[in-house]
């Protein structure tokens, strides 16, 4: 299984690691960001996350689509279409 890694906002974890799309601090009726994350995945042609740091640290232009600074952490997913 080939693996990827990201540095991605921490508040973004429960989202990516278990799906949990209410835990984001959005309005219930928008899922603009949602999107966009959903989006950049599919465009980085990752599956699952399967781990991420414990320790935030800040970063002024994480990786993914929202590029402001933030506390990240470090996410690994399964890379799709990758051969092993």
């Amino acid at each position: 299984m080939t693996q990827i890694s990201f540095n991605l906002p921490a508040v973004w974890a429960p989202y990516l690691v278990n799906g949990d799309r209410d835990s984001l601090c959005f309005p219930s009726s928008d899922s603009q960001e949602i999107d966009l994350i959903d989006e950049w995945l599919h465009r980085e042609e990752v599956g699952p996350c399967l781990s991420c740091s414990e320790i935030p640290s800040f970063t002024w232009k994480p990786d993914g689509p929202i590029h402001l600074g933030a506390e990240c952490l470090i996410f690994t997913f399964e890379l799709h279409g990758a051969t092993p």
